[in-house]
């Protein structure tokens, strides 16, 4: 299997992001992070997602966001069961799950990955050299992933996306925070002067995840949703960040299939 082919022309404009959000957008005030470790007082300042993450890609993989690792132990369980050809990596950001593709010992050597991300700045971050999406790319994928990702943009938009790019009988997986924890946090970093920068992010419900899918033409093969666990803490497999939210529901994933 060849190296990953990287993209950086996924932008919002092949969403609509102008479609109402029909979920609930997360607050925006102090006491909400993912790590859980956000002191009262600090300045927060609004960016668009785009620009957030441009400014988030240097420390975005050492800032110790328990949720990641979360995503790394979930992620890993699904793919043994997936042997396709085609793969897209869908807002893949630093090539976190891009990288752990080409590390899983695939049964077929004919295995293609692409990995699309509106953020060249996080694409870098791992020395990868974006090029711009070719065209005519409807229709071409066996499997799409997407990882922790969806909280940026509307339900329905995104999973009419997926439909888009997804061969017939394809399958998606996507996965998101929990809204039992997305309710109290906000992605987001501090930079160097202490101000906290915050991107659009909204609770997507689990119920309202499916519907969307649904009504993209997919259907829902499976919905996993987990617990913030001690054991992954002392096991040393996720940073104590995640000690705030043990027993809480911090991660959901679901697999879907196009009709």
């Amino acid at each position: 299997m060849s190296s990953p082919s990287l993209y950086k022309s996924f932008d919002t404009s092949l969403i609509d992001v102008n479609r109402s959000f029909s979920s609930t957008e997360y607050a925006t005030s102090e006491g909400s992070r993912p790590d859980g470790d956000n002191a009262a007082g600090r300045a927060i300042e609004k960016l668009e997602t785009s620009d957030l993450y441009e400014k988030w890609a240097a420390t975005y993989d050492t800032d110790g966001n328990f949720l990641q690792s979360v995503d790394d132990i979930q992620t890993k369980d699904f793919l043994p069961r997936i042997c396709e050809l085609a793969i897209l990596d869908l807002g893949c950001g630093t090539g976190r799950t891009t990288l752990k593709l080409l590390q899983h010992p695939w049964n077929r050597l004919d295995v293609s990955i692409e990995g699309w991300d509106a953020s060249p700045a996080m694409l870098e971050v791992n020395l990868l050299d974006p090029a711009d999406i070719p065209s005519g790319k409807a229709g071409t994928f066996d499997l799409i992933l997407s990882t922790l990702a969806l909280e940026h943009f509307p339900l329905f938009s995104f999973f009419g996306l997926i439909s888009i790019f997804l061969k017939p009988g394809g399958i998606a997986f996507v996965s998101n925070i929990h809204p039992d924890m997305g309710v109290k946090s906000v992605a987001g970093f501090h930079d160097a002067g202490g101000v906290r920068k915050i991107g659009t992010s909204c609770v997507h419900y689990v119920g309202e995840m499916g519907a969307a899918a649904r009504e993209a033409g997919q259907m829902v093969e499976e919905v996993k949703e987990v617990r913030m666990e001690e054991r992954w803490i002392e096991e040393g497999v996720v940073g104590k960040k995640g000690r705030k939210w043990i027993g809480t529901k911090v991660w959901v994933g679901i697999l879907v299939r196009r009709i």
